[in-house]
């Protein structure tokens, strides 16, 4: 939460709520792969904020575990730093245009070649995140899962999914597949569907 902010020619402020909590990259980099209860509750987490953001047409575009923070408190998973946001409706806070920018390791195919992105692009980027919390692993460039020869979800990952596959919930890779699929028409449609999946594999 936004608390105070003072803009002025030469410079400005902003107060934000204060997060008592660790990343998840420093979490991931402690314990290992997460299991099946912490990784659901962080990815329902996010995906509710996602949710909020994008009916709003406003879009992250750089999701990674340095971004996500677990408060101590509460345990709850909040995003952070929307230093690059895309704000369809909202261009004199955006960074607008076709540009490239993101986090490489986690940035779209979309963002790659510098096409329009929306909220499908955010869902790709969970989708690697919460591939990372489950594996241990960090995703390849998307450079390096654009040049298969076969379009679709990356090989790579799933060969790392399946060797978990005995620790996570039955249905998880399809799932990730829904998420991280190199075609942004075939990715979940909204942050909302990505959650009602996480919500099935809670119950």
């Amino acid at each position: 939460r936004v608390k105070g902010h003072d803009i002025r020619p030469d410079g400005g402020w902003v107060a934000i709520e204060f997060i008592d909590g660790d990343n998840l990259e420093d979490l991931l980099a402690a314990q290992g792969p997460f299991e099946t209860d912490h990784l659901l509750r962080i990815g329902k987490d996010v995906a509710s904020a996602l949710g909020y953001c994008h009916v709003r047409s406003l879009f992250h575009r750089d999701l990674k575990p340095a971004n996500i923070v677990q408060e101590k408190a509460t345990g709850r998973a909040v995003l952070l730093d929307f230093g690059i946001v895309k704000a369809a409706n909202l261009t004199t806070i955006s960074v607008v245009g076709r540009a490239t920018m993101g986090t490489l390791t986690y940035m779209a195919p979309e963002q790659w070649v510098a096409r329009e992105v929306d909220g499908r692009t955010d869902i790709y980027q969970l989708g690697l995140v919460l591939y990372q919390l489950a594996t241990g692993k960090v995703p390849p460039p998307v450079v390096e899962l654009m040049d298969q020869k076969v379009p679709g979800i990356p090989e790579q990952l799933l060969t790392e999914l399946h060797a978990h596959a005995h620790r996570l919930p039955k249905g998880y890779e399809v799932f990730i597949r829904n998420a991280v699929h190199l075609d942004p028409e075939i990715r979940y449609a909204s942050a909302l569907e990505m959650q009602l999946d996480l919500d099935r594999f809670a119950r």
